[in-house]
């Protein structure tokens, strides 16, 4: 291993993604070079990522990506400090809210003989008049 490695575990939960997300990408960085995973000696379940030397040259060049990115939009460095706050802020209280793990659920669909409540965002002209939004062309939308 390279001289500072960092267990998938703690890059899933400074990006907030799961092992199964993180997983694959690493792998796909190691095919591709710029990072590679090792298994703890001690602890076969840990795996440990580093930047190999491709990987070390990409961050540097990484590193001026943010003032370009500010520059094109003329934007001072100082309103990127405030924006990464309030982001930070955003997720942290995103992450600490009681309802998160509670599953959102659709309604449930309407009766075939309902009337639609949900209005055409937008008109195509693969939509006849008598269909909406949601519902199938050439589906009547109940009156």
């Amino acid at each position: 291993m390279m001289d500072h490695s960092v267990p998938i575990k703690d890059i899933g939960a400074a990006l907030q993604l799961d092992y199964g997300t993180l997983t694959p990408l690493i792998k796909r960085l190691e095919a591709s070079g710029p990072v590679r995973g090792e298994r703890r000696p001690d602890d076969e379940r840990t795996v440990q990522v580093s930047l190999t030397e491709q990987g070390t040259q990409l961050r540097e060049g990484a590193r001026t990506v943010p003032a370009a990115i500010g520059d094109s939009m003329d934007a001072p460095a100082h309103g990127f400090d405030e924006v990464k706050r309030i982001l930070r802020q955003l997720t942290a209280n995103v992450s600490e809210s009681p309802d998160r793990d509670t599953p959102v659920r659709a309604p449930p669909p309407a009766a075939a003989d309902a009337p639609c409540a949900k209005p055409p965002s937008r008109p195509s002209p693969a939509r006849t008049a008598d269909a909406c939004c949601h519902h199938p062309r050439g589906q009547a939308v109940p009156a």
